[in-house]
């Protein structure tokens, strides 16, 4: 029993290499816990397979009749993986399992801006061409290659204008920004000019089809659809479609199933420059 080896070579509070054998074990004594979720273990998985995971002061928590309280994901993850992993583990007696069952996560669980040390609201864009990727769970460390590049910097300027009205700071809008600015369809000091104009100026005084966007963005007969995975997201596609042709003469702004098959093939080829290489194709 795997209890009696942690006990046997006094691996109770002390940091352990936990195998996909000894995982396996462990699990068998998993009869009580809470739900399990397959996406936080094919995040853990994620994390592995990248050589993110670290030791963590969170210790793996089992009574000492093998139960478990507080290991099912990561022990999952290493089987899955395949990958042995260094935990702290503790036991508790068998007899307080409810008692501690009840207390452990409470703990806030830090976000990508807590790690980054700014604001949530900045990194949403860049959360969001993330997923659009294929990020099905986006790290700290997935927002940072884009956070210290020129992603980053561009969300930083555009914080330092005064921003009149949710439409013009909405994720949508700065995530098209940023993505008209990679691909090289505007420069960094044309969108700063623009961005200035719809902040500081009426209306009249936009481009055009800033005006047109802005319309249609706020329509209340035609509610606008929200999508945080796609670029069907109204507020993006159309802010892309915008920044891409606001120069030229184009009035209208016309959004068709080739064109975001196109948007979707951009932004994924786009930020995989900044992703590292999965292990198994997947992010």
């Amino acid at each position: 029993m795997i209890v009696d080896q942690i006990l046997t070579h006094k691996l109770e509070d002390a940091v352990t290499l936990i195998t996909p054998a000894m995982a396996e074990e462990m699990l068998q004594g998993n009869t009580d816990n809470r739900k399990f979720s397959k996406r936080i273990s094919e995040d853990y998985q994620r994390q592995m397979k990248l050589g993110r995971w670290r030791r963590s002061p969170e210790p793996l928590v089992i009574t000492d009749q093998g139960r478990i309280i507080s290991a099912q994901h990561r022990l999952n993850a290493v089987i899955e993986t395949g990958l042995a992993q260094e935990f702290m583990v503790v036991l508790v007696k068998d007899e307080d399992f409810n008692e501690v069952f009840g207390i452990v996560d409470q703990g806030k669980t830090r976000t990508a801006a807590d790690v980054l040390q700014t604001d949530r609201q900045l990194l949403t864009p860049l959360t969001f061409l993330l997923r659009v990727a294929g990020v099905k769970t986006v790290k700290a460390e997935d927002i940072e290659p884009l956070w210290f590049e020129e992603p980053g910097r561009l969300l930083n300027l555009f914080d330092q204008i005064k921003t009149k009205g949710k439409t013009w700071r909405s994720t949508g809008f700065r995530a098209a920004a940023i993505v008209a600015y990679l691909e090289g369809s505007v420069t960094i000091n044309e969108i700063l000019r623009v961005y200035e104009r719809l902040n500081c100026m009426d209306m009249g005084f936009w481009p055009h089809l800033f005006g047109a966007y802005f319309k249609q963005i706020n329509d209340s007969e035609k509610p606008t659809y929200s999508n945080g995975r796609s670029v069907a997201d109204e507020r993006f596609c159309r802010a892309l479609y915008t920044w891409r042709n606001y120069a030229t003469h184009t009035r209208t702004i016309r959004i068709t199933q080739k064109s975001l098959d196109e948007m979707d093939v951009t932004v994924k080829k786009l930020i995989a420059e900044y992703l590292p290489d999965e292990p198994d194709g997947t992010t």
